[in-house]
């Protein structure tokens, strides 16, 4: 049975159907990719209104439409859905789709640039679908969003969406939650990544990346310009993955959020982020929670916060934070007037330290769950 997981800033699906909009002011700090989707539905109008197409524009329409026949004849249901789907986004989770019908559904994203969103998650996908739908990616101009999730694919998937992450233009968010990419599949991401100047959210929450990967998208890291949200919750990333993440940290001028949960962090990755997170002042979201962090991270991460002015939010749930590291987070939250969420649930603080903490943020606007 797929465990899919429900913190609401891991769904691209959700967050792609609430309302369309520019980027953010950096003050607005609600939990949402930018999304571009507003210009598309103006340049397609007028598209409509143009007069008689030559014949070539219309041979390549008629390719869709002979793929469309072909999708018909397999899953009547999805061919439907396809033409109704002027309305930008392809929802297509849990529909039992299997390889061979997602290679007709990537062949058709090749030809028919209309939609901005293809959700697949949930289904059979194998490496032939991914093949064609990253394929699609090559040629595609007008896809956004998309979900991949939940398919069970393995590292071969990768390599092509790898390949073509470095010439698309134009994906934004790209999910690929709970499969069963490894560290191949990682480091041929973490390439792609190097060279992509559009992705701006990329999940791999619940695959088996392991620290070498880890490391190549901390290197990737240093390289693009362009990503803002990563999750790598529950990939086996070690000391040796967080410590590169961190690295890249210190240079890196993009990423918003990074998401870290269900690792097997220590101290020493702790205190690297930690010491990234000094210089970078780009990152608004960390969360670390389910790690094996303990007194040594909570105390550097205290120094952290006297001089990073950036910091929003942190998560530090169920580690091995003590008194030592608690007394310290309660010293530097009477100064550190920029973050304003923290998280310790089920650490080993005293109630004494506890109510420490409590106090250190009394009378302000701050979500803090201890």
């Amino acid at each position: 049975h797929h465990h899919h997981h429900h913190h609401p800033h891991h769904s691209p699906s959700t967050m792609a159907s609430q309302r369309p909009r520019r980027r953010a002011a950096p003050a607005d700090h609600d939990e949402q990719p930018p999304q571009e989707h507003e210009e598309r539905s103006e340049e397609r109008s007028a598209q409509a209104d143009r007069p008689e197409e030559s014949a070539p524009q219309r041979a390549k329409l008629e390719e869709p439409d002979m793929l469309l026949a072909e999708l018909e004849a397999l899953r009547p249901d999805l061919a439907a859905t396809w033409r109704k789907a002027a309305m930008e986004r392809l929802f297509f989770m849990g529909k039992d789709i299997d390889d061979a019908t997602g290679v007709i559904l990537g062949k058709l994203l090749a030809k028919d640039g209309t939609y901005g969103g293809l959700h697949l998650s949930h289904n059979k996908l194998g490496d032939e679908a991914c093949s064609a739908l990253t394929e699609a990616l090559k040629t595609n101009t007008t896809l956004l969003e998309l979900d991949m999730g939940n398919n069970e694919l393995e590292d071969e998937a990768c390599t092509p969406l790898a390949e073509a992450l470095k010439t698309n233009k134009t994906l934004k968010i790209l999910s690929l939650d709970n499969n069963r990419f490894g560290n191949e599949a990682g480091k041929a991401l973490a390439d792609g990544l190097k060279s992509n100047t559009a992705l701006i959210y990329l999940t791999l929450f619940k695959n088996q990346l392991g620290d070498e990967a880890g490391k190549a998208l901390g290197e990737a890291l240093k390289s693009n310009k362009t990503l803002q949200w990563l999750v790598l919750d529950y990939n086996q990333l070690g000391d040796e993955a967080g410590k590169a993440l961190a690295e890249a940290l210190k240079t890196n001028k993009t990423l918003d959020r990074l998401s870290l949960d269900k690792n097997a962090l220590g101290d020493e990755a702790g205190m690297a982020l930690a010491a990234a997170l000094k210089s970078n002042n780009v990152l608004r979201t960390l969360t670390l929670d389910d790690n094996k962090l303990g007194d040594e991270t909570g105390k550097a991460l205290a120094e952290m916060l006297r001089t990073n002015k950036k910091l929003f939010e942190l998560r530090l749930n169920n580690n091995q934070l003590g008194d030592e590291a608690g007394t310290a987070l309660a010293e530097v939250l009477k100064v550190n007037m920029t973050l304003s969420t923290l998280r310790m649930e089920d650490n080993k603080f005293s109630d004494k330290v506890k109510e420490t903490i409590r106090q250190a943020v009394k009378g302000r606007r701050f979500a803090l769950l201890i």
